[in-house]
């Protein structure tokens, strides 16, 4: 027998019904309850919350009392939803359902602002302001003007953060199709986004396009594999690392070796410069004595920079440039006497830690043989060689 479970937006302006077999919703989980719920739509950020409480993903639904006809709330953690909603009208934010349509909001539009009244400024701001008001050391026109003032400075904080988002670019967006939950129910979506990234690759000259056809039959195949997995369907980002799991499945098998190779590109690009662990750590492969990390992530950023002006006689000869390799010499003296310091500091502190313990052990002997002492007085041994009397 079907079951129905309603879930509702926050506002209060979609509601979904989620049917389940009733033997089913007896130990149903959390997360297979999201995931029955993703069906209706793409997967976005969002919690789920019953009478106030969020509902943990590995709780069933039982254990919140949950059953036949109830109603969970949903709401949707979009990225720079708090901010716009501080001086954009609610219908405008409604209608943004997921991150790119959030982003496509046109926030500059004066028309889709609210009234100057009603801009949210914060709570110590608009306590200030009263006090300020009721005490007449400011007019109604300047409290207005501060109100103003502080969209103006909402406006530009968002266009700032906008521009840096890395969600604008398609080659972030498609990223979704590394996702072991999507591998497993969405493969042609994954192949799609995968084809994307391919093209943007291949333009860049990471990726030979000859060797295209052949990264998407392995990353088809390897979705196939992953729909018959359950560790791929009940992948939690919360205690298993991606990079973990497709090492362990894709990094080791020979027949996925082309589009393993192209997703250590991708995994490389959430970890900035960093040295990326899991099974294809570059930096870890090529330090040795003579070479520290700090030397390869600065060989990896001269690399890169001259890849992307075109050859090392495209790159442009600054007054910045000249003056930094001059000085190349002085840093690197300064970084060795840092590490100089920083080495006697570390002997001290080691030092001072073997002299602490020596005393701990020098008290815990002198305690042992007090009690010792204590225990066996002369007095005592006397009276134990004492005879009964008569």
């Amino acid at each position: 027998m079907w079951r129905t479970i309603h879930v509702e937006k926050l506002r209060g302006e979609t509601t979904i019904p989620v049917y389940v077999y009733s033997e089913e919703l007896e130990n149903m989980t959390v997360r297979e309850f999201r995931r029955r719920l993703d069906r209706f739509g793409p997967r976005e950020d969002y919690i789920l919350i019953y009478r106030g409480i969020v509902l943990e993903d590995h709780k069933k639904l039982r254990d919140y009392g949950i059953t036949h006809e109830y109603t969970v709330h949903r709401l949707d953690r979009l990225p720079g939803r708090g901010l716009m909603g501080r001086f954009l009208k609610e219908k405008h934010l409604q209608e943004a359902t997921s991150t790119l349509k959030l982003l496509q909001v046109p926030f500059q539009d004066t028309s889709l602002h609210k009234d100057s009244s009603q801009i949210d400024i914060g709570f110590a701001a608009q306590v200030t302001l009263n006090q300020l008001k009721s005490s007449k050391n400011i007019s109604e026109r300047q409290r207005l003007e501060i109100r103003v003032d502080c969209k103006k400075l909402l406006i530009a904080l968002l266009e700032k953060l906008l521009k840096k988002a890395p969600v604008h670019h398609t080659l972030v967006r498609s990223m979704q199709c590394l996702d072991p939950r999507r591998m497993a129910e969405c493969k042609e979506l994954c192949v799609s986004q995968m084809r994307r990234m391919l093209h943007i690759l291949v333009g860049a000259k990471h990726v030979n396009e000859a060797m295209c056809d052949d990264i998407l039959r392995e990353f088809r195949e390897f979705c196939d594999l992953a729909a018959l997995q359950p560790k791929f369907r009940e992948f939690d980002p919360k205690n298993t690392r991606v990079d973990t799991l497709l090492h362990e499945t894709m990094g080791t098998k020979p027949s996925f070796s082309k589009v393993w190779d192209v997703v250590k590109i991708l995994l490389v690009l959430s970890h900035g410069q960093a040295s990326v662990e899991r099974g294809f750590s570059i930096n870890k492969e090529l330090i040795v004595e003579n070479q520290r990390e700090m030397s390869l992530v600065a060989q990896r950023l001269i690399v890169d920079h001259v890849r992307s002006v075109g050859g090392i006689t495209k790159v442009e000869i600054t007054k910045e440039l000249l003056l930094s390799a001059a000085g190349a010499r002085q840093k690197y003296h300064g970084y060795l006497e840092d590490e100089k310091k920083k080495k006697e500091r570390q002997a001290v502190d080691l030092k001072r830690k073997a002299l602490t313990d020596d005393l701990d052990d020098l008290k815990k002997k002198r305690a042992r043989m007090d009690t010792h002492t204590h225990t066996h007085t002369p007095d005592s041994s006397i009276s134990t060689f004492q005879k009964p009397s008569r």
